[in-house]
């Protein structure tokens, strides 16, 4: 442990290590059980096109670069979309007029007005810093 232990929350960082240790585990195991099926090239999801992939001198990927994909696709993919979410709500809640025009528009099946919405939330509050260019 790079702290040494100072910290006082050893408990704490060894259960999340358990916890890593077996998620870590689930998905070599599925790792395994998808590189043995003999459909693979005709699914669709993600670890099987992450199977399929090669790179430029046509080799696949390890067990340990497919575990680290897929950790950040679930990560980062819920982290942003909750923090997206999060933004819009907040949003819509301080202007009455476009969350009832948003309600009126998802009734209707209308998907313009939400696809705004959703643009506008993320360009206002971006769930991702931005990056400032630098002045040399």
């Amino acid at each position: 442990m790079l702290s040494g232990g100072r910290l006082g929350v050893t408990g704490r960082v060894e259960r999340f290590q358990r916890q890593r240790q077996a998620v870590d585990e689930m998905i070599y195991e599925e790792i395994a059980r998808r590189r043995a099926s003999e459909d693979l090239e005709e699914r669709t999801d993600v670890l099987s096109m992450l199977l399929l992939a090669r790179d430029e001198d046509g080799e696949a990927m390890t067990d340990a670069e497919l575990r680290d994909e897929l950790v950040t696709l679930v990560v980062a993919g819920h982290e942003t979309t909750a923090t997206g979410l999060a933004w819009a709500f907040e949003e819509l809640l301080r202007n009455p007029a476009v969350l009832e025009r948003a309600q009126a528009s998802a009734a209707a099946d209308d998907t313009v007005y939400l696809d705004a919405v959703v643009k506008e939330t993320l360009r206002r509050r971006t769930t991702l810093p931005r990056r400032r260019a630098r002045h040399v």
